[in-house]
């Protein structure tokens, strides 16, 4: 985890985290994601929170899984948490 507060934080008041964020496939595997998010802190709670970037958790393989980008081969299957090509939602500047 990772914490950075806004260079106009004192007008804006945004902290930016990022963080790993799991989950479980199909499969019941732990996955994982990068996730970025900002929000603001009032009266010692989190608040007003956006992600900001957040890998998309789906993958699609290629004709050949093991030269594709953010996939590996496993014994258990096609591990993947975000592909090199997966779609990314990014929030404007404010």
């Amino acid at each position: 985890m990772d914490v950075a507060i806004d260079p106009d934080y004192a007008n804006n008041g945004w902290v930016y985290l990022s963080y790993s964020d799991p989950w479980r496939d199909d499969r019941g595997h732990v996955q994982a994601m990068a996730r970025i998010v900002r929000g603001k802190i009032r009266d010692n709670a989190w608040v007003e929170s956006q992600d900001v970037n957040a890998a998309a958790k789906e993958c699609t393989p290629g004709p050949d899984i093991t030269t594709v980008a953010g996939l590996h081969s496993t014994t258990t299957g096609i591990c993947c948490s975000a592909s090199a090509s997966a779609a990314r939602r990014t929030l404007p500047k404010t």
